[in-house]
């Protein structure tokens, strides 16, 4: 049956009177259907909705999670409800009767496919290790005795796909989920936090969980991790602009015009300052200077112990296999060490030791080096 019904208020705004309705999966079916007229009829105290062009109707709210619908019923209230309304100064509660649009059942149906997220299925043509990765995670919340799940991600980078107005598909594969760009997919909402940082989430449905997640919410877990991977060109995305500190963005904003693909280490997880995905190596940067007392100390004290640490760590990585090289980018000063030159000479099979003055135009020389190196790979 095409009928159901939701609440709505009455209320006095400047000698006219307004009808609400409160419901926002049938604000956003009306939306979708590019349906801005209705017919509106009062039997008593109750409005019923049927499809017509006697009315024009607003959408308030219309690009927020909760649109409503309004109009003007001057005309059709009685006098008795008009001096009701007069009279107590405040909103009139009314019942609205939905007829002949679509059944509640379908009604809720559709919401749940324009509010929450469902999974979609894509084949993903880039190479998962050139695609971007950041934590997620999905949680569950219970309101009016039912269960939700929400998608969530704290990164800077959803800010800003939250802030150009993306909408999104979502998919999951295994543990890992893998968000694309779509103009008909889901909107990622945002939250930001007192001290500034950002939380962009997605109700989604409960088909994304495991049978073990299931189990694990119903026993009172609150929360699982996982990762998410996307491609930067799908949100047209510079990730130069989201390393936090100057001298890594100068030098991957310099990598980025030399179309070297780089990506942000993960929250978390100790790794360099930059990736170099497509090579599988890294670059630390390094701004500590040696001190003018340790100027002629042939050791790795002070400063220096922190340089040592750069190097060797690197050296380790790249013997484990977990990377091909590892450049550290530090102060040329530092050259004047032969401790250094001698660790260096050691090592410089796996470790690129590139010194700089940090002082005009260093990034583009420093990415320079770098791009000639990663051709260099590429040919041998």
């Amino acid at each position: 049956m095409l009928k159901f019904e939701v609440n709505g208020g009455i209320r006095e705004k400047e000698g006219k009177f307004i009808l609400t309705v409160y419901s926002s999966p049938f604000a956003r079916y009306l939306v979708s259907n590019g349906i801005g007229r209705v017919n509106l009829n009062f039997e008593g105290e109750t409005v019923v909705i049927s499809k017509g062009a006697g009315k024009k109707i607003t959408i308030e709210r219309k690009k927020e999670e909760h649109p409503i619908i309004v109009t003007y019923v001057s005309k059709l209230l009685s006098k008795k409800i008009k001096e009701s309304i007069l009279k107590n100064d405040t909103q009139l509660p009314v019942r609205v009767i939905i007829n002949d649009f679509i059944s509640e059942g379908e009604l809720t149906k559709y919401n749940h496919r324009i509010n929450r997220a469902e999974p979609k299925i894509w084949d993903i043509e880039t190479e998962k290790s050139l695609l971007l990765k950041v934590a997620c995670y999905i949680s569950c919340f219970r309101q009016n005795s039912r269960k939700w799940y929400r998608f969530s991600v704290r990164h800077r980078i959803f800010e800003q796909i939250v802030k150009n107005q993306n909408k999104v598909d979502l998919c999951r594969i295994g543990n890992d989920f893998f968000l694309k760009k779509n103009s008909d997919g889901n909107k990622l909402s945002l939250h930001k936090s007192k001290d500034g940082h950002s939380l962009a989430y997605m109700q989604i449905s409960p088909i994304f969980l495991t049978k073990e997640e299931e189990a694990n919410f119903e026993n009172g877990r609150t929360a699982i991790s996982s990762k998410v991977f996307f491609c930067k060109k799908d949100f047209g995305l510079d990730l130069s602009d989201f390393f936090y500190d100057k001298k890594e963005k100068d030098l991957a904003k310099a990598l980025v015009n030399r179309e070297v693909n780089i990506q942000i280490p993960e929250m978390g997880k100790r790794e360099a300052d930059i990736l170099l995905p497509e090579i599988n190596s890294q670059i630390e940067v390094t701004t500590v200077m040696p001190s003018k007392t340790e100027k002629n100390k042939n050791n790795a004290h002070g400063g220096g112990v922190h340089i040592n640490a750069r190097l060797c760590e690197g050296y380790v990585r790249a013997m484990n296999n977990q990377i091909n090289k590892f450049f550290v980018i530090l102060h040329e000063d530092w050259m004047d060490y032969q401790w250094v030159k001698n660790t260096y000479e050691m090592i410089k099979l796996k470790v690129v030791l590139i010194p700089t003055n940090f002082k005009e135009n260093w990034a583009e020389r420093v990415a320079d080096q770098i791009s000639i190196q990663i051709k260099n790979d590429r040919i041998n």
